[in-house]
């Protein structure tokens, strides 16, 4: 119960600061920053720690699509992707002990232990929109999730989805409307990687 305790208030101490962050006007000022001061350092640096607490990856992604060429912009979104989880995976491991999350999904006859399940999880919860990204990484983690599987669908899943989101506002800030047709594809990509992982790498 004390688990239970910990996480909830760990994830409210969290959004309320990310209120804050937001209705302070903060984030006007942390944009206005970066147009001045388009450096990629401090970029991966704001990102790493930022999307680790309430910082919307979007906005990254977004900044990144509009301010660096597309390789460098996936780069640095991808290394921040790895940084950022890191440091959430610490959180939810110091949130809740491994045993109380495994009995709550036991009783769900949900089993953690089968990797197929594991996977199925994390794929779901990186790829479906509605959960906050520091949310993600702090239930994915307290879950008791293996470092090695959360932080490769992290890579994979939001990796992909920063990079679509990279060539539609690279292409938006070109003129270019046609990008549109990214996240079609992304769609496609998602379910197939999907469909081949649960066939091929998860038959437990």
């Amino acid at each position: 119960m004390n688990s239970f305790v910990k996480l909830f208030a760990l994830i409210a101490a969290m959004a309320l600061g990310g209120y804050f962050f937001s209705s302070s006007g903060l984030m006007r000022e942390l944009g206005a920053f970066f147009e001045k001061n388009s450096n990629p350092y401090i970029f991966l640096l704001v990102m790493s720690v930022g999307c680790a607490l309430p910082l919307p990856l979007t906005f990254c992604y977004v900044y990144a699509g509009m301010t660096f060429n597309p390789a460098l912009a996936w780069i640095l979104c991808a290394a921040g992707l790895f940084f950022s989880s890191g440091i959430g995976y610490f959180f939810g491991r110091f949130a809740m002990a491994k045993s109380s999350i495994e009995r709550l999904c036991l009783r769900f006859n949900f089993n953690m232990a089968l990797k197929k399940n594991s996977f199925r999880l994390n794929f779901f919860v990186r790829a479906v929109p509605g959960i906050p990204y520091w949310v993600q990484n702090i239930l994915l983690a307290s879950a008791g999730t293996s470092y090695g599987l959360y932080s490769f669908v992290n890579i994979c899943v939001q990796g992909l989805i920063a990079l679509s989101m990279i060539l539609f506002f690279g292409g938006f800030k070109e003129g270019d409307y046609s990008m549109i047709a990214v996240f079609v594809v992304l769609a496609v990509i998602l379910a197939i990687a999907y469909k081949m992982a649960m066939r091929f790498l998860f038959r437990d």
